[in-house]
C-alpha cells in the first residue's frame, strides 16, 4: 500500500506490507518532509477502503501530527500492562491532564533480578525523538553470566534532579530491600539522587566516562608523543581495577612521576568511586 500527497510536486509519502498476511501493517518507506509551497495544499485526508486502511489512516495522521497522540491513552496502557501482570509496577504523573513521568517495571524482570542477579544495576539516559522531546531513563542489572539484563525503564520530561529522583525513588520501592551498587556517569542530577536514596558509598562512577573525561584533561596538557597517552591510559587502567592497595598506590606513584597534573586530577576526580 503506498498514500502520497495529493499536492503538485509535494514529496511527502508513506508505504507499508503486510506482516505475514494478517491486519498488521509495517511501514516499509516514509518520506516525512512536505514541500513548502505545497505545504498549504497538502490534505490530511486519507480515502480508507479496507479495515487495515484504518490502522494506517491512524498512523498518517500521527506521523503527520495532524491528531498528536494523547497521553491520556497512557492510562490504557498502565491498565492493561497491570492486568496481564499482576506483579507489574507501573507509576504514572501528570499534571492539569498532561502527562510528566511513567516508570515501568516488568513482573517478570523483578522476579529473575530478585532470584538470580548480581547486586549491581547500571543508570543510563537518553534522548528521545520524535514530536515529543523527553527523556528515556534506563535500569540494567548483569545476570550471572555478566549478561546485561533489564530491570526497569522510565519516560520523563527531561534528566534533571527532580526527575532522575522520581525515577530512582521508583526503582529502589522493586529492589525487594536488597542493598544494590549503582554504576552511572557523573550527571548532577544523578550525583545527587544516588547519594540520598542508595548512600554515597554504594555509587560507582562509570568508568568509560570517566576515561574519556580523562583523555580530554590530557589533551589540553600540551604532552607530545602518542605513546605517551597510551601508556598514561594503560596507568589509569591499574588505578581503577587494582584491587589491592599497594598495587593502586604504585600505579598512582607512576602517573605522578609521569605529570603532577594527571595525578591531581585523578585525586581531585573521586578514586574512591
Amino acid at each position: 500500500m503506498s498514500v502520497k500527497c495529493s499536492a503538485e510536486g509535494c514529496p511527502w509519502k508513506i508505504t507499508s506490507h503486510a506482516v505475514e498476511e494478517n491486519e498488521i501493517l509495517q511501514v516499509h518507506t516514509y518520506q516525512v518532509n512536505h514541500n513548502h509551497i505545497a505545504q498549504d495544499k497538502c490534505s490530511s485526508k486519507v480515502r480508507v477502503s479496507s479495515k487495515r486502511d484504518v490502522v494506517l489512516k491512524m498512523c498518517l495522521e500521527q506521523l503527520q501530527n495532524i491528531s498528536p497522540i494523547k497521553y491520556a491513552r497512557i492510562l490504557n496502557v498502565i491498565m492493561e500492562l497491570r492486568e496481564l501482570n499482576h506483579g507489574t509496577i507501573v507509576k504514572y504523573t501528570s499534571h492539569v491532564g498532561h502527562f510528566k513521568q511513567l516508570f515501568i517495571a516488568h513482573e517478570f524482570s523483578i522476579q529473575e533480578f530478585i532470584m538470580g542477579c548480581q547486586l549491581v544495576l547500571a543508570i543510563d539516559s537518553c534522548h528521545t525523538s520524535g514530536p515529543y522531546k523527553r527523556a528515556l531513563l534506563s535500569a540494567i542489572a548483569y545476570d550471572a553470566d555478566n549478561g546485561m539484563f533489564p530491570l526497569a525503564l522510565g519516560v520523563v520530561g527531561s534528566k534533571n534532579y527532580e526527575d532522575w529522583y522520581w525515577f530512582l525513588e521508583k526503582l529502589k520501592e522493586v529492589l525487594d530491600g536488597k542493598e544494590v551498587i549503582i554504576i552511572s556517569d557523573r550527571h548532577q542530577g544523578i550525583l545527587h539522587s544516588v547519594s540520598e536514596l542508595f548512600e554515597i558509598e554504594n555509587h560507582a562512577y562509570c568508568y568509560q566516562h570517566v576515561k574519556e573525561n580523562f583523555s580530554n584533561f590530557f589533551n589540553r596538557q600540551n604532552i607530545r608523543g602518542k605513546k605517551g597517552k597510551e601508556d598514561v591510559l594503560l596507568l589509569l587502567n591499574s588505578i581503577a581495577y587494582d584491587r589491592m592497595d599497594i598495587d593502586y598506590n604504585k600505579a598512582f606513584e607512576k602517573l605522578v612521576r609521569f605529570n603532577n597534573n594527571l595525578a591531581r586530577w585523578v585525586a581531585e576526580n573521586s578514586p574512591e568511586h
